[in-house]
């Protein structure tokens, strides 16, 4: 067996592994994602203006959110200000309540905000199009999709491709329409179709970014953007080991679609006889699994991404795992025992941060993936009337944090530790009741993180502001509208909820048709003939609205602020999602709410500042922690783990023999790995024909019998299986013709020799023993030692006897003969 990890150590929710597996003769590929996080490399299709001058939207309501929806507001119109284009001049543009940066593409400037850079010159020279964020680099250019590098593989050699969730599928397309893919592809039902609505929506949105900002002139991959120096969260953070690809279209989706073999859980399926390939439960959403491949003498079972918190999809299922050999965990929380210094409680109610004043710790707070954290130099201003009297210029840029309010102190630059950097013109706003979230986030169940995002959504909302979810449809985001429309409900709010999605539509219908995939409790649902969801009591309410697209005109009538939107894309960089949060970003009693895990808001936001808008950044569990991993790896005891090279503390303990289980080693990006053999003995079947013609003769002083066979050896279903010879096996001829060798079994006694020797005239028969290297133990000597018998008449000769082997040296045939009948008279015929 052999495995190589194809993307990065860790793995994420947007960007999960990718493995490669030899195994049993079967070349299999786990997962086939895209890289979404590398969409933050690109600027999005809306951007704000960097310098905008107070006086001039003094008594303006600039992206405020209060007006009524329209083109204009969605920054759709013209306006009034100035913002810098890549040779850095000034355009000026007529009068209105907006700036225009939605033109058509052959009219529309190409809009950036340029940045003072002190790393200008470590970007590849020649590349005109880049815009420097605080040492972030940002490509004013239509986006690239970046998967493994499986232009390295040869693909034609490919026999599976196995699918364990939606996210994980992006990149089939881009496989499938190569002409040397041959490969059958593996994933639920539930996987499939969820996973055909992601790719569907991400052609739609590309789609609009072309048609909104235009494609760039490169009809191939553009050379710098192979070396463009990535930021970490940007792309995974590192380079080489991706490649580029254009966008597929609906038709490769079609093609890719019709590739795919839909299972269900616990269902098995045969891979080119040699492999069996089982999907169960992962827990993470609908249709997500884990994978059990069992070969004819291999097994590895494959942990992807999953969680132990109860949510609406089928519980993860250990027990169908059964006893594993060998165990790949991928997409798991790596170890970070960092994020728990991140702050220092001073005194009571205070938290100071080094290097910053005391902050009342009632304004400043956040929770992370691992553990509460308090966000450097976050500061939330209580909505009074004191801050609507603020002048316009106040309300647009608030004070730095370490100066006065009014007084141009400088800014100091924010710990990369912190979850979420904050300079002086970022607003971070986070729940506001510091008892509801625990300490420990690993205690924080996506049930409770759900029910704090939503309660801080209230809040806003009751506070006249609204709020935007860039979401994802899969994962935790039917929770989260079922639970804001209980709590809006609970507070005696009613204020729209509207999803804005390309697929709003097919996905709200599809998800409440598939209760097989759904928890027990969801499940109940629908034997008491409720909906499984809340959504469907929500639309039917008319409290929820959906619609494909933000310029909808059904949407235009029925809107109303404020309300809650969830829209795509969680990445701001392409969907309504950044069009809303243009709208909004300048009105501070707005809200915005960041679930998506393992994505640094920083580099998320960056291309937005300055803005008002209250950002919220609590991601929700989406993998198994490290405590988590170790339990199942002591729960399931496999021979051998295989876990993320962030994991080296435990590959330590196991040395130690302090984590039961096995061996656990820790996989790099492309390394290749050849997995030892534990299992050496093989289960055959034997038909019954077969059987009856086997004559068996007692050996061992009749503890074991054996007998010759010649028979046809098959494998079906990854089982070996022995047959009667059929005459094709032996190419035209018959069994009786072919030459019948005699098998000699049983210890040579060295009296017995020498008798025999006797017996045919031959005396000078001297016998010795050889004694074995130094450096060999007791017990193989005993077993190894030879035996050399030389004979001196009538001619030289001499034998080596050994526990495997005798060899006979003689010079004249007719003794060599002689030498040889008298070893067989000693030993037992088979």
């Amino acid at each position: 067996m052999k495995l190589t990890c194809l993307g990065g150590e860790n793995g994420n929710l947007s960007s999960p592994n990718s493995f490669l597996l030899n195994i049993c003769q079967t070349k299999v590929l786990l997962e086939c994602p895209i890289d979404l996080s590398a969409l933050l490399l690109f600027l999005p299709t809306v951007l704000p203006a960097k310098e905008i001058k107070a006086g001039s939207l003094e008594g303006r309501n600039v992206a405020g959110g209060s007006g009524p929806l329209s083109s204009s507001s969605l920054g759709l119109g013209s306006g009034s200000g100035s913002f810098s284009t890549h040779s850095g001049k000034k355009i000026n543009e007529g009068s209105g309540d907006q700036l225009e940066t939605l033109l058509p593409a052959k009219k529309r400037p190409k809009v950036g905000t340029e940045r003072t850079s002190t790393h200008a010159s470590s970007f590849p020279a020649g590349v005109s199009n880049r815009h420097n964020h605080g040492g972030n680099y940002s490509l004013d250019a239509a986006p690239w999709y970046k998967t493994p590098s499986f232009h390295l593989l040869d693909i034609s050699l490919l026999d599976a491709v196995i699918v364990s969730n939606p996210l994980a599928m992006l990149g089939l397309p881009f496989l499938v329409r190569n002409p040397e893919f041959t490969a059958k592809i593996y994933a639920t039902d539930a996987t499939a179709k969820l996973g055909q609505l992601m790719m569907e929506e991400l052609v739609t949105l590309h789609s609009e970014f072309v048609q909104l900002y235009g494609r760039t002139a490169e009809a191939e991959l553009p050379p710098w953007l192979e070396n463009v120096p990535l930021q970490e969260g940007q792309a995974g953070g590192k380079r080489g080991g991706e490649h580029w690809h254009r966008l597929y279209s609906t038709a490769d989706i079609r093609a890719c679609m019709g590739r795919v073999h839909g299972l269900r859980y616990e269902e098995i399926a045969n891979i080119n006889g040699f492999l069996k390939i089982k999907p169960s439960s992962s827990g993470f959403g609908i249709g997500s699994c884990n994978w059990v491949i069992k070969g004819t003498h291999r097994s590895l079972t494959y942990i992807s991404t999953s969680i132990l918190s109860p949510n609406h999809a089928t519980p993860l299922d250990l027990l169908a795992l059964g006893s594993c050999e060998v165990l790949l965990l991928s997409n798991v929380e790596a170890p970070n025992p960092l994020l728990e210094e991140s702050a220092e409680v001073k005194k009571e109610g205070a938290i100071s941060i080094p290097g910053n004043r005391t902050l009342d710790s009632k304004v400043v707070q956040t929770a992370s993936s691992e553990t509460q954290q308090v966000t450097e130099g976050a500061t939330v201003q209580k909505q009074t009337n004191q801050r609507h009297s603020a002048s316009p210029a106040s309300s647009l840029s608030p004070a730095p944090v370490g100066s006065a309010a009014g007084n141009s102190g400088s800014t100091q630059k924010p710990s990369s530790s912190m979850l979420v950097p904050v300079t002086s013109e970022k607003l971070i706003k986070t729940t506001s009741d510091e008892q509801e979230v625990p300490k420990q986030s690993s205690s924080l169940t996506v049930d409770a993180t759900i029910k704090a995002v939503c309660r801080s959504g209230v809040e806003a909302v009751g506070a006249g502001g609204s709020v935007l979810f860039p979401v994802s449809f899969y994962g935790s985001f039917l929770e989260i509208i079922e639970e804001m429309s209980t709590q809006l409900r609970s507070a005696g709010i009613e204020v729209p909820m509207y999803y804005v999605s390309p697929v709003a539509e097919e996905v709200l219908a599809y998800v409440n048709t598939v209760p097989e995939w759904l928890c027990p409790a969801r499940q109940e649902k629908l034997y008491a003939g409720e909906a499984l969801f809340g959504h469907v009591e929500a639309v039917q309410e008319k409290r929820l609205h959906h619609f494909s697209a933000l310029h909808n005109l059904d949407l235009l009538r029925c809107w109303q602020e404020p309300c809650v939107v969830f829209a795509t894309h969680w990445s701001l960089r392409v969907g309504s999602a950044l069009q809303l949060l243009q709208r909004w970003r300048n009105n501070p009693l707005c809200l915005l709410i960041l679930t998506e895990p393992n994505v640094d808001a920083n580099l998320l936001l960056e291309p937005f500042e300055p803005y008002a808008i209250q950002v919220l950044h609590q991601p929700i569990l989406s993998s198994l922690t490290s405590r988590e991993v170790t339990s199942i790896i002591q729960t399931l005891k496999p021979r051998l783990s295989l876990v993320p090279e962030s994991f080296k503390g435990l590959e330590s303990s196991s040395r130690q023999g302090s984590v039961p289980g096995g061996e656990v080693l820790c996989y790099k990006s492309w390394q290749l790995y050849k997995v030892p053999r534990f299992q050496y003995d093989l289960e055959v079947e034997m038909s019954a024909d077969l059987a009856l013609q086997i004559q068996l003769k007692q050996i061992k002083s009749g503890k074991v019998a054996a007998a010759r066979l010649s028979a046809d050896l098959h494998v079906k279903d990854g089982r070996w299986s022995l047959d009667l010879p059929s005459p094709s096996s032996y190419c035209g001829g018959s069994l009786r013709s072919l030459p019948r060798h005699q098998i000699r079994w049983g210890k040579v006694d060295v009296d017995s020799l020498l008798t025999a020797f006797k017996e045919r005239q031959m005396y000078d028969v001297y016998v010795t023993e050889r004694t074995m290297q130094d450096d060999q133990s007791p017990q193989d000597k005993r077993s190894n030692n030879e035996i050399i018998i030389e004979i001196t008449s009538p001619s030289a000769a001499k034998i080596e006897i050994s526990s495997t082997r005798i060899n006979v040296h003689a010079n004249e045939p007719g003794l060599r003969r002689l030498i040889v009948e008298v070893l067989k008279s000693a030993l037992n015929v088979l």
